[in-house]
């Protein structure tokens, strides 16, 4: 499957922004980076652009043949820069675009890492304490004639479970991953998981947030280009990653296109817009600078993006904690309570 990294593509439009501001054709700037490039994906693909190219077909159309690489923000912006004669403006404009959107997605991911590492050393810890040091007092427990806790007969189940039926475990794993895949790719499923999802406390407001950032900063950057505003939502809608915000936005470009402000029509989706959202868009539309109320939202959502990542190992950490102590500190009580019950039975004797 041939792809092209945010990062990648940043690089190969401001290669090509740059010659054609030298004076370059662009058929000439396409077969030089051809030439050039030591990435099989890449070669491939500038490659193709450049017959198109050479065959007559605007550059904007032979981005096309790439809807998996090239996302409809920048073959708009390409294709506007073109009609306007200021192409290598255009590309240094995607370039800009594409550079601030890794970096906000980025700056989630990095967010989220932490979180994930502890989840999995906890699972490791647990796993180490039920797989190899709990099965060398499972004997020992077996051998008391006394009822054993609840809490150690569920670890001696799960204990053995995963020591001899091992492949089970693996293998359901698998399944589980497989059959969840397989879902979210589903519309309906996808817009449950992102709903279930989007309500997470902390982890939710982040998301939704990027979401938000993502939604204003592609409305932004097609309004400067001059594109009406029902036009507009359809692009988005086509952009987003977000299953629900793709449904909606698309609903809400028809209610435009038949006449509803854009306000109004994001005003019935709260759960998805907040009354700020709505209040800057509609201000935005009154005052007939929408585009500059876009850009101010988008800019808003960033800095809030950024501030809830900087605090989020702050907010998350007790949870976090509070979750492995429960973890850890139900295997050492299923542990230590048989033991006490064991030196209690025998100073009785």
């Amino acid at each position: 499957m041939l792809r092209l990294s945010n990062k990648q593509q940043v690089v190969l439009f401001k290669r090509i922004a740059m010659m054609l501001r030298a004076g370059i054709p662009l058929g000439e700037v396409l077969k030089m980076i051809g030439f050039s490039e030591s990435s099989k994906n890449t070669k491939y693909i500038i490659t193709t652009l450049l017959h198109e190219v050479q065959h007559g077909i605007r550059f904007s159309q032979a981005l096309q043949k790439f809807p998996k690489v090239f996302i409809p923000l920048t073959i708009n912006l390409v294709k506007i820069g073109e009609e306007s004669g200021s192409l290598h403006q255009s590309l240094i404009y995607v370039s800009d675009e594409l550079k601030k959107r890794a970096e906000l997605r980025n700056t989630v991911i990095a967010a989220l890492i932490y979180p994930i590492i502890i989840i999995l050393a906890t699972m490791c810890i647990s796993l180490f304490l039920a797989v190899y040091l709990f099965p060398k007092l499972t004997p020992i427990f077996k051998s008391v004639h006394t009822v054993l806790p609840l809490s150690t007969r569920i670890l001696i189940g799960v204990s053995d479970f995963l020591i001899h039926d091992w492949y089970i475990a693996i293998f359901g794993a698998v399944v589980c991953l497989v059959v969840f895949g397989m879902c979210i790719r589903v519309p309906f499923f996808r817009h449950l998981f992102e709903r279930i999802l989007f309500r997470v406390p902390i982890i939710g407001g982040l998301l939704q947030s990027y979401e938000l950032s993502l939604i204003a900063r592609t409305g932004s950057a097609l309004l400067l280009s001059g594109i009406q505003a029902a036009a507009v939502l359809k692009l988005i809608s086509t952009t987003t990653g977000s299953a629900q915000y793709r449904h909606v936005i698309s609903f809400i470009a028809v209610g435009v296109e038949e006449g509803s402000t854009v306000a109004d029509a994001l005003s019935h989706h709260p759960r998805l817009f907040p009354s700020m959202f709505v209040h800057i868009i509609h201000s935005g539309e009154m005052t007939g600078r929408l585009q500059e109320s876009f850009g101010y939202i988008s800019e808003n959502y960033e800095q809030e993006v950024k501030e809830m990542t900087k605090n989020l190992t702050t907010l998350i950490e007790p949870l976090l904690m509070l979750v492995m102590g429960s973890i850890v500190e139900f295997i050492a009580l299923s542990i230590i309570t048989p033991i006490y019950q064991l030196t209690q039975s025998i100073s009785n004797h």
